[in-house]
């Protein structure tokens, strides 16, 4: 009798702990329910941003003018650990640049990798045509100079367009002009409308050389051992070119 007087009591026991449980336990799952829903909701309102460049496109009105982007690449040996996120970045802009998002077709890109010297690795092509693979360059270990670069720039073929050259550079070069005022004059006397400089890592230091020489364009840091980040910077600064917003195609537009 006593054992089944015990097993009773167990019984209500555990019968009460069940019930305590689950006056517990529901809340604390309801709450877990709504924090759910409501990441959810957040998720769906707020996308994680693409992580290059061909996630984007180029939004809002531009002038008329069309734009002759120059990619410079510098091929010297301090910029070699960079080289191969460089070579990706610029396929996806090339691979974004034909889409109807992004740029116009009367626009153009070419590409000159320089150094000690400089040579054309891609002549101005329009962004919507079929641009062939682009060979990896050959590292040069020589001084980094910016002459020949510019003269290479200056000798394509006018097309009526608007010239930006987009220098992926440390800034490290010794044929700069010692003052803005001929660093502005080297400029417009090859046909170049504006310079840019970006600078692959916030740890590498751009010589106040540069600065001096054109202050028009203070260097832009990204991690350039990323080649998404690589893209959407040169991204970044097409859009401030055109006078257009930069922004992730799952954005909605007013």
């Amino acid at each position: 009798m006593r054992g089944v007087l015990r097993l009773s009591a167990d019984l209500a026991a555990s019968a009460t702990f069940a019930r305590w449980g689950r006056r517990k336990v529901l809340p604390v799952l309801l709450v877990l329910l709504a924090l759910l829903s409501g990441w959810y909701q957040w998720r769906r309102e707020n996308p994680p941003l693409p992580s290059t460049i061909e996630g984007y496109a180029l939004v809002g009105p531009r002038g008329p003018a069309c734009l002759r982007i120059v990619i410079g690449l510098d091929v010297s040996g301090s910029m070699d650990q960079y080289a191969h996120p460089r070579d990706e970045a610029l396929k996806s802009l090339l691979r974004w640049a034909k889409e109807g998002y992004s740029l116009r077709d009367a626009d153009r890109v070419a590409v000159v990798d320089f150094a000690l010297g400089a040579s054309v690795r891609l002549p101005p092509q329009p962004v919507k045509s079929d641009v062939p693979a682009l060979a990896a360059p050959a590292v040069d270990t020589g001084d980094t100079r910016v002459e020949q670069l510019l003269d290479r720039v200056a000798g394509f073929p006018d097309d009526g367009c608007e010239t930006a050259l987009l220098l992926l550079s440390d800034g490290i070069v010794t044929d700069l002009p010692p003052t803005h005022v001929e660093g502005n004059a080297m400029l417009a006397a090859h046909g170049i409308r504006s310079v840019h400089l970006l600078v692959p890592g916030v740890d590498v230091s751009v010589p106040d050389e540069w600065t001096r020489a054109f202050p028009i364009a203070p260097p832009i840091t990204f991690d350039g051992a990323d080649s998404g980040a690589t893209s959407l910077v040169i991204g970044s600064v097409v859009a401030a070119l055109t006078g257009q917003r930069f922004v992730p195609l799952n954005t909605p537009t007013p």
